[in-house]
């Protein structure tokens, strides 16, 4: 259940939100109650049938109504603003408890997501900008107009938010990390040995809050030190800036990226808690196959083609292709198995590509790290009477590779995720997109399609999460859902819930594929599948499929 509540104190006679255009705000009373409506009429607007009192609520605008951008006849640009009619019985109606503790978990994800996107404040309502301020904001506040969830009886409040979609907290990523494994956190005084990747490059010691600690910390310096490059020639950068793709990757928690249960199962947004559940791994982006495609437009495929949402895209003056560039890294007190795992780390092996900077989503950045050669300092001689006016790397030392560091499963997974030639042919790399919707490979809008289509899909075989990396096949994919369009002829008449009836007849009787929609004025059924099984899935269509609904006899064949 959702819906709209003002949170009322009894000692805080104001309605917020009215304040910014006045205390009675009037609109077309032929506009239904709660309906998303346009700004077509103007504040204080007469109706033919009179005044109506209620609560104008706009989200967006950081607190200045008069911020929000405008269209050509002067009226506000704005998707999401409701007109609350404020009913005559208030006073009267049943109030609804609500839980300190769901009050306070919904102020700290405010909070939380305020201090996650650098201290901007997140999509608030207009009137209640300004709350972020201070060690310990309290942004809820009593008297907000609220979105609310009850218990299953109807009589407690159990969820807040601002909005018509909502997140809630579903754990500690810290810890979620933790129980993979100990070593995997921050070093910290809970930890007991290094890895070795800290024994190389050092560490600091962090508290159980994530802050420095400043006495009696464990710390340990590196034994590298990495200096800068240098180009070979001239580097001539383009003459003016380009435009990027939004570079808008799934933010956690996101399971279907980022998640799995104990079994390496689907795990659904609803029912993500990250006390069961654990995080796949580390994520790397792919090397991408048309980086270096023009299109008749002469842009780049990095560049966007769109003219929307131009503030979250970037600008650069990308290094050109094929530059090259020099630098070395000194390392001392290294034992031949660290040694090895720093080179192998700089070359994993044949075809690799690392990745750099900015853009890696879109393959930008990809580079070839060669090392050309290493060069010891033999201590003992280096400070000898002979060493004195010799050179003063030694050819005396003879290095030999020990392997005792590397995991070689994983040295193959990280070759394997690294060489554009893991991939099947044509394969877009790009973040999933919905085909059902009408999205095509890297489209640039409401990435967020493929994800809501996801989780709606029954049965669990059609839901899908991305796997690890094999090392046998070819790199996994997640796969837009296809339709199949069905005919459908109702003779006779049915009950109310005819479409109800008819969808769950038809998912009992092919299990492997998702009843979209019955749409009873064109005739139609279209299923969802997945593109690889629609031969399949052809094929074990039994049809025509003929069964009853009420009084009506119902027949779906194929087109």
């Amino acid at each position: 259940m959702t819906t709209y509540q003002h949170v009322y104190n009894p000692d805080q006679k104001e309605y917020p939100q009215t304040s910014e255009i006045g205390d009675d705000v009037l609109v077309d009373s032929r506009i239904p109650q709660n309906m998303i409506i346009n700004w077509t009429l103007k504040p204080r607007h007469l109706t033919r049938q009179g005044n109506t009192k209620g609560i104008y609520y706009v989200m967006g605008g950081k607190d200045q109504y008069r911020w929000m951008p405008k269209n050509r006849d002067g009226s506000p640009k704005k998707k999401h603003d409701l007109f609350i009619p404020w009913p005559s019985d208030f006073e009267k109606r049943k109030r609804l408890p609500v839980d300190e503790k769901d009050i306070s978990i919904f102020n700290a994800l405010l909070v939380k997501r305020y201090l996650d996107s650098k201290n901007d404040a997140p999509f608030m309502p207009v009137g209640y900008g300004g709350r972020f301020q201070g060690d310990r904001p309290q942004v809820v506040r009593s008297g907000d107009l609220v979105y609310f969830d009850v218990d299953d009886a109807g009589e407690q409040v159990t969820e807040l938010s601002y909005s018509a979609i909502w997140r809630k907290p579903v754990g500690n990523l810290y810890d979620a990390i933790g129980k993979i494994d100990s070593n995997l956190l921050p070093w910290n005084p809970d930890r007991k040995a290094l890895t070795p990747a800290e024994a190389l490059f050092g560490v600091i010691e962090k508290g159980a809050d994530g802050g420095r600690i400043d006495d009696h910390a464990h710390n340990l310096a590196s034994r590298l030190r990495f200096h800068d490059a240098q180009a070979e020639g001239k580097v001539t950068l383009p003459a003016e800036a380009q435009t990027l793709k939004i570079l808008a990757s799934p933010k956690p928690p996101s399971p279907s990226l980022y998640f799995r249960d104990s079994h390496g199962v689907y795990v659904s947004k609803q029912n993500l808690d990250l006390s069961k559940h654990v995080p796949n791994g580390r994520k790397r982006y792919l090397p991408h196959p048309n980086w270096r495609q023009t299109g008749q437009n002469g842009k780049k495929y990095w560049e966007t083609r769109s003219n929307e949402n131009q503030h979250q895209k970037l600008r650069v003056r990308p290094i050109p292709e094929e530059t090259t560039y020099r630098f070395h890294i000194g390392f001392e007190n290294l034992s031949a198995a660290e040694l090895t795992l720093l080179r192998r780390a700089i070359e994993p092996g044949e075809g690799f590509q690392h990745q750099l900077g900015l853009g890696k989503p879109l393959g930008l950045g990809q580079v070839k790290v060669v090392i050309e050669e290493m060069k010891f300092i033999d201590r003992s001689t280096r400070y000898s009477l002979a060493g004195w006016k010799a050179s003063r790397y030694s050819d005396a030392v003879r290095f030999e590779e020990d392997k005792y560091l590397l995991d070689p499963q994983a040295l193959e997974t990280l070759l394997h995720l690294g060489r554009p030639g893991s991939l099947a042919e044509a394969t877009p790399v790009c973040y999933p997109f919905d085909e059902i919707g009408g999205q095509r490979p890297y489209n640039e809008t409401e990435g967020f399609k493929w994800f809501v289509t996801n989780e709606k899909v029954r049965p669990a075989s059609l839901k899908q999460h991305m796997k690890g990396a094999e090392t046998s096949d070819n790199l996994p994919t997640l796969e837009s859902l296809h339709s199949i369009s069905l005919s459908l002829n109702i003779r006779g008449r049915g009950p109310k819930n005819i479409v109800q009836k008819i969808k769950g007849k038809l998912a009992r009787k092919w299990p492997c594929c998702h009843v979209d929609k019955v749409d009873l004025r064109i005739r139609e059924v279209v299923l969802l599948v997945r593109k690889a099984g629609i031969p399949g899935v052809m094929d074990s269509l039994e049809t025509p499929f003929q069964f009853d609904v009420g009084n009506a006899h119902i027949t779906v064949s194929k087109t």
